[in-house]
C-alpha cells in the first residue's frame, strides 16, 4: 500500500510538471479549438483587445459577432468595426458561448458598458441566465445611443443589482433581458422618440398597444396586471420577493417561462379568465411558496389549470402542494404535492 501511494505521488508530480510546461502557444491553440467547436455558426474567429469575434469566411459578408469578452477593465467599449486580415468587419451581433470556453472575465469587473450604434442583436448574457457566477456583478451603466440600430436585447442585463437607468433606442423591438434590477425604476427608463414598440404605465413597461407586459419595476405586495394584457413575457416578475398576491386579467393568454420564478412569498394567484386558464410556460412558478393558492372563476378554468400544473415533465410549472379554489371552495388540492 505504501509503495502504491509513493507511485501515485510520483505520477501526480510528473503530470503537474508537464502541465506547467505547456507553452502559451499551445494554450492558445487549445482555446482556439474550444471556440471553434462551440461556435458552429462561424468558421473562423480572431481576438482584438481581449474581445473574441466570430465570422463566416465569405467575401460577401462583413459582419462580426462577439462570442466572448476576456477583458477585465471597469469600462468596456465595444467598437463599431474591427480590422482583421486586411478586411474591415462591422460589429453587429453578440452571441457568446460561455458554457464551453468559460465565464467572461468582464462580468466580474465591468461597471460601464458602451454599445456601438452598429449592434443589431444582443442575444446572450455572456454567461447564461441562471447561476450567480454568470452575472454582471458590478454593472452600473449601459450606454446605448438614441440612433442605435439595436433591434433585439435578449437576456442581456437580467439581475444587475446596480443598474440605475436604461435607454430604449428607437429601433428596439424585443426587450427580454432587463429583469430584476432592484435600483432600476420605471422613471429611470427613457424611451427614445420614434420608438413604436414600448410605452410605460405605472410600474409596468408594456408593448405600444398594451397587449404585452415586458417588465415590472415595482415592489408591491399585491400586484394587479393591467387589463387587456394578453402576454406576460419571460422573467417579468422573477425574484420579486415582495409580491404575495397577483391578479391576472381575463384576456391573458400566455405567461412565458420563469415569469414568477423565485417569488418566494407569492401565495395567491387570482385568474380572471372565464373560458380556460392562461398557458403557463416552463418553470413559471419555480421556487414560489409551498401551497400556493389559485383562485379561478369556474370549474372549466379549474380543470384547464390543473392539467397544466399536473404535467410531469423535466421542465414544468414547478408548483408544489398547490390549491385551486372557486371563491372559498377548494376544488383541487395538493397538486404536485
Amino acid at each position: 500500500m505504501l509503495k502504491l501511494k509513493k507511485l501515485m505521488m510520483i505520477l501526480i508530480t510528473i503530470i503537474c510538471l508537464n502541465l506547467t510546461a505547456i507553452s502559451s502557444e499551445a494554450a492558445h491553440m487549445y482555446f482556439r479549438d474550444m471556440v471553434n467547436s462551440a461556435s458552429e455558426d462561424y468558421d473562423n474567429w480572431f481576438e482584438i483587445d481581449k474581445v473574441l469575434y466570430g465570422y463566416v469566411s465569405n467575401q460577401q459578408s462583413d459582419s462580426a459577432t462577439i462570442i466572448h469578452i476576456r477583458g477585465k477593465s471597469p469600462v468596456i467599449t465595444i467598437p463599431s468595426s474591427v480590422e482583421y486580415g486586411a478586411k474591415t468587419y462591422t460589429v453587429r451581433y453578440l452571441d457568446s458561448v460561455p458554457n464551453i470556453i468559460g465565464s467572461p472575465l468582464c462580468l466580474n469587473t465591468c461597471e460601464i458598458l458602451n454599445i456601438p450604434d452598429t449592434m443589431v442583436c444582443w442575444s446572450d448574457n455572456l454567461g447564461g441566465e441562471d447561476g450567480t457566477i454568470y452575472k454582471w456583478k458590478k454593472l452600473k451603466e449601459v450606454n446605448i445611443s438614441e440612433n442605435s440600430q439595436l433591434v433585439e436585447l435578449s437576456s442581456g442585463f437580467a439581475d444587475c443589482k446596480y443598474l440605475k437607468s436604461f435607454t430604449i433606442p428607437k429601433n428596439l423591438k424585443i426587450l427580454d433581458g432587463l429583469t430584476n434590477c432592484p435600483k432600476l425604476k420605471i422613471k429611470n427608463i427613457k424611451i427614445c422618440k420614434g420608438n413604436k414598440y414600448f410605452k410605460k404605465k405605472g410600474q409596468f413597461l408594456l408593448s405600444s398597444k398594451g397587449k404585452k407586459l415586458n417588465n415590472y419595476f415595482g415592489n408591491g405586495k399585491s400586484v394587479k396586471v393591467p387589463n387587456n394584457i394578453k402576454e406576460i413575457k419571460n422573467q417579468v416578475f422573477k425574484n420579486k420577493t415582495s409580491i404575495r398576491k397577483i391578479t391576472l386579467p381575463k384576456d391573458l393568454k400566455t405567461v412565458e417561462y420563469w415569469a414568477f420564478r423565485d417569488c418566494k412569498n407569492l401565495s395567491k394567484v387570482i385568474i380572471k379568465n372565464t373560458n380556460k386558464s392562461p398557458k403557463f410556460y416552463d418553470d413559471c412558478f419555480k421556487n414560489t411558496k409551498n401551497g400556493i393558492e389559485f383562485y379561478v372563476k369556474n370549474i372549466k378554468v379549474a380543470k384547464s389549470l390543473k392539467r397544466q400544473l399536473m404535467k410531469r415533465r423535466f421542465f414544468s410549472s414547478k408548483v408544489k402542494n398547490a390549491k385551486i379554489l372557486i371563491g372559498k371552495k377548494v376544488v383541487y388540492q395538493n397538486i404536485n404535492g
